[in-house]
């Protein structure tokens, strides 16, 4: 136990630059004024290299040999292997670079949403060439077997590999084009009335903040705000924060999104307390961290069961008049779209391979960055049918590039697989279309804290998937439930 001891009292300062950031973070995304970009840069950046000293310092590194000798039990494993990964990028990553990195991305955000909102790629390029750049040392510096990508997929992914997520998308992609056509010749719907539906802010976020109460939200430990793109924040174990969005009309927008970010808050919170100010207090990787998010978003909130229990609601915070079959069509509309947020749970995973492969090509060069708007149209035009009108609808869309976040995609497509697995064997123990319906959530949030929630990142996300679920992610749950939903 000294070992460990000593390993927290060190790791401690951590933590508490960690939080700090944290907070810098979401404000940056929420109420910073776009002018302190530049100064924000700066701090961050400073802060990041004291974080970096302290996990390569000899204090900590000695303290983690001790305990490295002497654990035995799984979290002190658990947290020996967490700080292991750390410092290896800390070790490996020049404090120059670290420290570029952050001033570039605090700039990078600032000028894609000037990008976005302009509709005018050529203002965020020079920023996403650097980006670019950045990735492509970082993946030297931290070195890899096969291609250079893999060392960013696993900063996100845990042991995940270009060539393991090219198999899953080859087995992936091809079934689903074939199902997208059957559902699209069938008849399913493609629109809707309610989509033009319009509707009053306040009205809106009333509706979110009940469903959220209805949920489980914790409003003494989480706040949901307003940004340019959805997100959670995950400041600590007692102060997690979410973020959605509002746009005048079409209410599944704001509320699938408010959802879906429900679900990584929900995870954050359900860790073991017993890990607070620890290595592995938090969601074990990005992929886990969407399965939940995307469970709550689809197998929740896209059931039957749910528009059935959100019908009188909708009708007392909106004045829609809106039957338990006008809501489920609704919220599962099928059709190609143009931006992955809002796409339909049928065609979200095109848009996730679109961006696995545009990201191997940047990384690996053969991709050049002035490409990216005619390359994004044209891969559009291949996979959905669909072709941008301009760069905001197109390549400009995502925030995660402007963030530095290369590698970090194809942890959708993941979540999106393991949540219908998550489906599969929730519903050996559960009732839970009857649960959703009557609204009793309560089952469902202890199920997820039990498997997958309380562990935190103690066991590496294939372990943990295979004592949760029995295996890896599986597409061909995924396909099972798209075979089984979509039926006219």
């Amino acid at each position: 136990m000294a070992g460990l001891e000593k390993v927290l009292e060190i790791y401690e300062q951590i933590w508490a630059l960690n939080y700090a950031l944290a907070l810098i973070g979401w404000d940056s995304e929420t109420y910073m004024p776009e002018g302190s970009a530049k100064e924000r840069g700066e701090v961050t950046s400073v802060l990041e290299t004291m974080k970096q000293r302290l996990y390569i310092s000899q204090n900590l590194l000695s303290a983690l040999e001790e305990l490295e000798e002497s654990a035995e039990s799984d979290v002190e494993k658990g947290i020996v292997r967490v700080l292991r990964r750390t410092i290896k990028y800390y070790t490996a990553i020049p404090a120059d670079l670290v420290k570029k990195e952050e001033k570039v991305v605090n700039e990078a955000k600032i000028a894609w949403r000037r990008a976005k909102k302009e509709a005018n790629f050529s203002l965020f390029a020079p920023y996403l060439e650097e980006i670019v750049e950045i990735n492509r040392k970082k993946a030297e510096y931290l070195g890899y077997e096969d291609h250079p990508y893999d060392a960013l997929l696993d900063l996100y992914e845990e042991g995940a590999t270009t060539r393991e997520l090219e198999s899953f998308f080859d087995s992936l992609i091809p079934p689903l084009e074939r199902e997208l056509k059957r559902i699209l010749s069938s008849g399913w719907p493609q629109d809707h009335p309610l989509e033009e539906a319009p509707y009053r802010e306040m009205d809106m976020e009333t509706l979110n903040r009940e469903i959220l109460n209805l949920l489980g939200f914790d409003w003494g430990l989480m706040r949901i705000d307003r940004s340019a793109h959805p997100f959670t924040e995950g400041i600590g174990l007692y102060d997690v924060r979410i973020t959605t969005w509002y746009h005048g009309k079409d209410f599944r927008r704001s509320l699938l999104a408010t959802i879906h970010e429900f679900g990584h808050a929900l995870y954050e919170r359900q860790c073991d307390p017993k890990f607070w100010k620890t290595p592995v207090c938090g969601g074990v990787s990005l992929g886990i961290h969407e399965s939940q998010s995307r469970f709550w978003e689809n197998i929740i909130a896209r059931s039957r069961a749910f528009a059935s229990f959100l019908s009188p609601i909708v009708k007392h915070h909106l004045g829609i008049e809106a039957s338990p079959d006008d809501l489920f069509y609704y919220f599962n509309l099928v059709r190609p779209s143009l931006l992955r947020v809002e796409a339909d749970e049928v065609t979200y995973n095109f848009h996730i391979a679109l961006r696995f492969e545009i990201e191997k090509g940047l990384i690996d060069g053969s991709i050049e960055v002035k490409e990216l708007p005619s390359l994004w149209n044209q891969r559009m035009e291949e996979y959905l049918g669909v072709v941008p009108p301009d760069d905001s609808l197109g390549v400009l869309q995502d925030i995660h590039w402007s963030l530095g976040a290369m590698g970090y995609f194809p942890t959708y497509s993941i979540g999106t697989v393991v949540a219908a697995q998550i489906k599969e064997k929730m519903e050996k123990d559960l009732d839970l279309e009857n649960l959703i319906e009557k609204g009793e959530f309560g089952p469902i949030r202890e199920w997820l804290r039990e498997r997958i929630h309380r562990w935190g990142a103690i066991y590496p996300p294939k372990e943990l998937l295979r004592r949760s679920l029995g295996g890896g992610p599986d597409p061909e749950a995924f396909l099972n439930y798209v075979r089984g939903k979509y039926k006219w």
